[in-house]
């Protein structure tokens, strides 16, 4: 599994917060992130980690001009409501990766975009350290969380977002957040389906009362 990789500022000191980044479907990390945040890394996270693995499914996609870089997580069949190849490859490799990088016990925010939105709840299950969840341009499915989850779960989505109409997200994010410690929805006006330094600068306030609460 590929991914990106960035220690806090202070190179010797214990990072306050993991932040693991979740791309969306035929997609990659680094293009998830430079939409977040194109010009520089907000300076909150100068005392955070940030890790934004790739997903360990190669899709690569046919552009003008040539084929592009991108991944997925896992495969699930609309048509026939089911799942192809499970989160469990996926899961299981991120999990070794924050072994690998010594993120086990740091406290972590995992951001998953659409695809990356619905691996982030079975990947938490997978972590001890996870303090929330923030949710972009995603669904959310109760059976994908447990009954009684304990994250923080933030929504964000874009009002024109054609792949998953806010309308119904809203009401999913509503019953899945009674099984969790609470949150908030942001709807970004005019947003569709893709991240940007709108929802980045939501994402940057997050971290930083979540750094807070951990102080």
């Amino acid at each position: 599994m590929s991914y990106r990789h960035r220690p806090p500022k202070n190179l010797n000191a214990k990072p306050k917060a993991l932040i693991l980044f979740l791309h969306g479907y035929t997609d990659h990390s680094g293009s998830f992130l430079k939409r977040l945040f194109p010009d520089s890394w907000p300076s909150v996270f100068e005392d955070t980690a940030i890790l934004a693995p790739n997903g360990p499914f190669p899709v690569p996609v046919r552009s003008e001009d040539g084929w592009r870089e991108a991944y997925s997580w896992y495969f699930y069949d609309d048509k026939l409501a089911k799942m192809v190849i499970s989160p469990e490859t996926a899961t299981l490799g991120c999990e070794q990766l924050l072994l690998k990088l010594g993120y086990e016990s740091t406290p972590t925010i995992i951001v998953g975009f659409s695809q990356g939105g619905y691996l982030a709840p079975h990947l938490a299950s997978r972590l001890k350290s996870v303090r929330e969840i923030i949710g972009v341009g995603t669904g959310y499915r109760e059976d994908y969380y447990p009954a009684k989850s304990p994250w923080r779960l933030t929504g964000i989505h874009g009002t024109e977002d054609d792949v998953f109409p806010v309308a119904a997200a809203r009401q999913n994010y509503a019953r899945v957040l009674r099984n969790t410690q609470g949150g908030e929805f942001f709807e970004v006006p005019k947003l569709g389906h893709i991240a940007s330094p709108d929802v980045g600068r939501i994402i940057e306030d997050r971290v930083k009362d979540v750094l807070k609460s951990a102080n």
